[in-house]
Formats: C-alpha cells, structure tokens, sequence
C-alpha cells in the first residue's frame, strides 16, 4: 500500500458492509479511527456479489487486493435488508411446508395477534405459505418431550420430491415501512397515488438513470420537485437526468390523473412524508410516548429528505454520511450475544 493506507492502515482495520435493494455500503475504519466509505452496486440474484465487488472497489482505492484486504481486518459486520424487503414485498421464492399431521391450517388459523383486539374486521398480512403448499408428516412430540410418535422420514422424502408477521426470537425492535428512495410511484385500482411497496432494486433502478421503461420512484419525484440536483451519486455510480424522470412520472401517473408532471411529484412526495409521519406514530404515539421527546436520525440516501417531514414533531439529525450510516453504525454500536431455549412447565388441571 502507499500513501495514506499505508501509514494510516499498519494496525487492524474493521469493515461494515450494509446490503440494501440498490446499492452495497462498505465502511472501512482505520486503527486510527479514520472513515473511508465505499458504494457498489447490490446484485438481486447474488447479494453476496454485491459485497465483493464493494471489497474489490476498496482494495483498489487501497492500492492492495481482496485477498490482502480481508487478511488486514480483525471485524467484519455485515447486515442486509433482503430479509425485511422480501417481506414487505411478498417476492420470496416459492416454498413448502412440511408440517406435524394434523396442524396444516396452524398458519391460516394463526394466533390472536391482532393490532387492535376490537378490531375484527381487520385482515391479516397475507399468509407466507399457502396452505396447498403444505404436508403433514407423520410424527408427534408430547408436552415432556417424548416421542409419541415416531417420525417418518420415508414420508418425507416422499413429501420433498413431490408482510404483520410476529417473529417468535430476540431481535431489534424493527418498523418496516416501504419508503426509500427506490420505491414505486404508481396509482392503485382506484386512480389514487399510492407507494407501492415493491422496490426498483438495483436491476431497474430509478427512472432518471436507467433509459427505458423504468417505473418512476420515490427519488424521482424528489428530482422533478427540484430537491436533487442533475449531478453524479452513489461515488459516481449514476447520474440524474431530468428528462427521464418527468417522462416516467408522466406516464405513470400524470397522464391517468390529469396532473401536471411537477402536480403528480409534489404528490407522491406529499404522500411518502406522511407515510414517515405515520410510522413515527405509531411508534411513539400509539406506545404512549411523545415523539417531540426524541430526536429522528435520518439515515440511508433517501432518509434526510423524507425524515424532514418528522420535523413536525421534533429534531432531525441528518449528516453528510447518510448514505452510509447503517454500514458505520454496524462498527460503532456496541455488541453482545444472546441466546434462548424453550422451558416445558407442567401445568396441573
């Protein structure tokens, strides 16, 4: 290495990598504390490819290769939002599931968790696995823990070859909401704006960058409305321009809605900043605390523009490193482990 990564990287450094629909963030923390962040573009059918090619683009800036990179650190944290995204936009891959005989309706049925327990008129987000997609095997386990009923791996080979979701394990206390900057502008069945909780991702992209027939999203309407410029991001990945974006909001909605093309922007911007308003109460509010009580920290490329909506309520905190911050935060929050396991409690009736 030479220049600055060779007298400011001699000690282990630590790596954050954040993997998000449209872009991979890589955080590089030297022994001295110094920052250096790295954007590459994520990769839907290999996310794992997305992070290598954030690494790679960090070893050439370092004047060094992956390989050396990886044998310099002595933390790597990586978090990724394919988990909450395939959620929110119900596009896992098709699954089965096998089941104990007799409880195949156990997750149509479900349990008693509803928002409001007076409110029975409330539907349930749609069910993961359909149940025409579930078997039941032969097996059963009794309230000690013996095997009642053996269970029939034969039937099973035999089974193989033929979003409001509560998670049942300790986990950060997570409000997903579909509002970044890669969303969809569209209208719904009833001609009215709407966010469509389907992403752009990293293959369509936003319509101001990618020349085709690209839906335009939450950023292009933040473009149209003149809140981003017509300048290179993302290190010089992409590049805005206007024209795209207005073509796409016009056709996707303009057109349908009678709106002007800058009336249809000002819209859907309109409709995401009370979407984050929304979600601040419901989790604040609705828990019985005041929001004008803490402070929004606005983090990912989107979030200090929407996150200024929360204004309303209180402070903002945006800073030139947004973009990143989930990568940074990964290797400046402090860390534990925790572990859990079920305990059977006989119950006298």
């Amino acid at each position: 290495m030479t220049g600055f990564y060779a007298t400011r990287l001699m000690t282990p450094w630590r790596v954050g990598v954040g993997t998000a629909g449209a872009f991979t963030d890589l955080v590089l923390i030297n022994g001295a504390e110094r920052v250096r962040e790295f954007k590459a573009s994520s990769k839907p059918s290999d996310p794992a490819g997305g992070v290598v090619m954030a690494l790679g683009l960090a070893a050439r800036v370092c004047k060094t290769t992956i390989g050396e990179l990886l044998v310099g650190f002595r933390q790597f944290i990586h978090g990724s939002t394919i988990a909450t995204n395939t959620i929110l936009e119900c596009k896992g891959t098709r699954v089965g599931l096998l089941v104990t005989d007799g409880f195949c309706d156990a997750l149509e049925i479900r349990r008693d968790n509803r928002e409001s327990s007076w409110g029975h008129r409330l539907l349930y987000p749609p069910i993961l696995v359909s149940r025409k997609f579930g078997r039941p095997i032969a097996e059963r386990i009794g309230c000690n823990r013996e095997v009642v009923i053996p269970l029939d791996e034969a039937g099973i080979a035999d089974q193989v070859e033929v979003a409001g979701y509560h998670l049942p394990l300790p986990a950060v206390s997570i409000h997903a909401e579909s509002e970044g900057g890669g969303t969809i502008a569209q209208l719904d069945s009833g001609g009215m704006t709407c966010a469509n909780p389907d992403g752009a991702g990293a293959l369509s992209g936003l319509a101001a960058y990618a020349p085709g027939e690209s839906d335009p999203t939450v950023t292009d309407a933040q473009f149209v409305q003149g809140r981003l410029c017509s300048t290179e991001y993302a290190g010089g990945l992409i590049e805005l321009m206007a024209g795209l974006a207005d073509k796409a909001i016009e056709i996707s909605i303009g057109k349908d809605t009678g709106l002007t093309t800058a009336g249809a922007a000002i819209g859907n911007v309109r409709l995401i900043e009370q979407c984050v308003v929304r979600a601040i109460e419901q989790v604040s509010i609705e828990r019985g605390l005041d929001p004008s009580r803490f402070v929004l920290i606005a983090t990912g490329a989107a979030g200090p523009i929407s996150g200024a909506a929360k204004a309303v309520y209180g402070g903002v905190i945006n800073d030139d490193g947004s973009s990143d911050q989930s990568a940074t935060r990964f290797l400046r929050a402090t860390y534990g482990e925790k572990s859990s396991r079920t305990k059977h409690n006989p119950v006298e009736v």
